[in-house]
């Protein structure tokens, strides 16, 4: 069961990767989209103060690792240093997670993000289960600063 899990969540993972290159190759064409430093995010309130009814243990960050393994390294790095094979092809400007300026973030904001997406990173809130995303947002705090560094995939 756990393997047909994160089966389907890679071929979620490679059908984001090509729906993010068709959507980055019409935008470039057109030059329709804006950098996505240049886009705002404003996350509301409610949304940055809510609290992960996820607990940070070993067994939730590994779960959110193996998601981050699938669905985001192609554009933030397999560590999240933001250095992905495909936002390098995209020339995307993506976040670095390991950045200890990424602890700034909330939980909920991270939350925010993973569900609605960003820029041109596709929203999860429709693919993933509550928990899930909640699982990566511990995942990407592990990456921060370096103090848990992830194992390699």
């Amino acid at each position: 069961m756990r393997l047909t899990t994160i089966a389907l969540l890679f071929l979620a993972g490679v059908v984001t990767a090509f729906a993010i290159t068709q959507q980055s190759a019409t935008a470039a064409a057109n030059d329709t989209v804006k950098e996505r430093s240049e886009i705002v995010l404003e996350i509301p309130a409610s949304e940055k103060n809510r609290k992960n009814p996820v607990k940070p243990t070993p067994e939730n960050i590994e779960r959110g690792l193996e998601l981050f393994s699938s669905q985001c390294a192609m554009c933030h790095g397999p560590r999240g240093a933001g250095n992905g094979e495909l936002a390098q092809q995209l020339k995307m400007p993506v976040l670095n997670f390991t950045d200890p300026e990424r602890e700034k973030r909330t939980d909920g904001e991270l939350f925010y993000i993973i569900t609605t997406g960003h820029g041109r990173m596709p929203a999860d809130g429709e693919r993933l289960s509550k928990e899930w995303r909640w699982c990566m947002v511990h995942a990407i705090r592990s990456m921060a600063g370096g103090e848990s560094e992830p194992r390699d995939r």
